[in-house]
């Protein structure tokens, strides 16, 4: 991802060299005898202009590819076994179907905050086709075997609306995380079902996620080499928020953040599910998706941001810690000031609309840098922001 980088690096242009044509003599009777255009080898051997890039988009499309699966083939709908479906999981399956279906406001988001990038944005072609797919599987499940639970189209279209603007390079890793994330629920889901039929759909879903991370996780590499410690900044401040899900009290996937700020509090797609309390039934009484299960999505976190940044991260803590020291590494010498020293926490920018570290307030004196000094010093008349403070959480997430 470029955009916002300190640096951009521009695909490169044809390699120079012997043109792969020459002029010859022409023969009596040729339309042109004075020119004509020989081949300098053989017909069958003949070259061309070698154009290098750095282009993902090909790559991925091939290897994509090669694994997809059909609703037709690959879904074994002959075996399908009513007595092992209860109502429950029926509507369970709903309700990830219309989830699913979000990844169409989900492209519109990336497609209109990537404008800059043309290779992600085709990537974008094979994540949308791959996702609605995931939900047109569910779906076609229930129109199936349970069609009085087969989401309208009034259901789908209500998780379609417009997100707020945020960096592209934040957005990039909440959805790795997210791809991460979902791999976990589903495989998880796959072993709560009985049913044969969708237990082979959760599980092919749950692998298309886990290509979905490894393919983002293509593009954070990208971005680090083109934009260096910008980027690792906008992920580590990300990485530190999905790591730490316990403390925001709430399960943290881009369907159940707060992404448009005019609609609050309805600007999560799981506000606008039929049952918006759905999600964390699921998670915590039906799939039970445990401490232990929470703990691979965190190590599986860590570990990809531990290979990307060439360092060892055992906890959110230590990621949290280099985070604070790629920050530091911005600002060049230090000086003591009775200011107002910010406070980093975690949560939804009123300003900007998307999920980020965020600067409170409180007096002290301390050592600070010089060069945010004057944009932390105390108004006379001052008031934090308007807050709603999840259960079981410390967190402070802004209106």
């Amino acid at each position: 991802m470029e955009d916002g980088c300190a640096r951009r690096t521009h695909i490169g242009t044809f390699i120079d060299g012997a043109t792969p044509y020459e002029y010859g003599r022409g023969r009596p009777g040729d339309r042109f005898p004075k020119r004509r255009l020989r081949p300098t080898q053989p017909r069958t051997m003949l070259t061309m202009p070698v154009m290098p890039t750095t282009m993902l988009y090909p790559e991925l499309f091939r290897a994509l590819e090669e694994v997809r699966w059909r609703l037709d083939a690959d879904v074994p709908w002959d075996a399908f076994d009513g007595a092992l479906l209860t109502d429950e999981q029926a509507r369970s399956i709903k309700m990830n179907a219309i989830t699913e279906w979000a990844a169409l406001p989900a492209t519109e988001m990336f497609l209109r905050d990537n404008r800059h990038d043309s290779d992600f944005s085709a990537f974008l072609s094979i994540w949308f086709y791959e996702e609605q797919k995931h939900s047109l599987a569910l779906i076609e499940y229930l129109r199936r075997f349970r069609p009085d639970l087969a989401p309208t189209e009034t259901e789908l279209h209500a998780v379609r609306f417009e997100f707020d603007p945020a960096p592209p390079l934040e957005t990039l890793m909440l959805h790795f995380c997210g791809e991460i994330r979902l791999n976990h629920w589903y495989r998880r889901a796959a072993e709560w079902h009985s049913e044969p039929v969708i237990k082979r759909i959760y599980e092919l879903i749950a692998r298309d996620e886990a290509r979905h991370a490894g393919a983002y996780l293509r593009y954070m590499k990208r971005a680090i080499e083109r934009c260096g410690d910008e980027a690792k900044r906008a992920f580590t401040k990300l990485g530190v928020l999905m790591a730490s899900p316990r403390r925001a009290g709430k399960p943290l996937h881009p369907t159940s953040l707060h992404v448009a700020r005019g609609l609050f509090p309805n600007d999560t797609v799981q506000s606008r599910l039929p049952d918006p309390a759905w999600l964390q039934t699921w998670l915590d009484f039906q799939i039970r998706f445990d401490r232990d299960w929470e703990g691979r999505v965190i190590a599986m976190i860590l570990h990809n941001l531990s290979s990307l940044f060439g360092q060892t991260f055992a906890s959110a803590q230590e990621l949290n810690r280099y985070r604070r020291s790629l920050a530091a590494a911005c600002t060049c010498w230090r000086s003591t000031s009775s200011t107002w020293s910010p406070t980093l926490r975690i949560g939804l920018s009123a300003a900007r609309g998307f999920w980020k570290i965020i600067d409170i307030s409180r007096p002290r004196r301390s050592r600070i840098w010089s060069s945010v000094a004057v944009f932390t010093s105390m108004p006379e008349n001052i008031t934090e922001p308007s807050a709603i403070l999840p259960a079981r959480s410390r967190i402070r997430i802004t209106a």
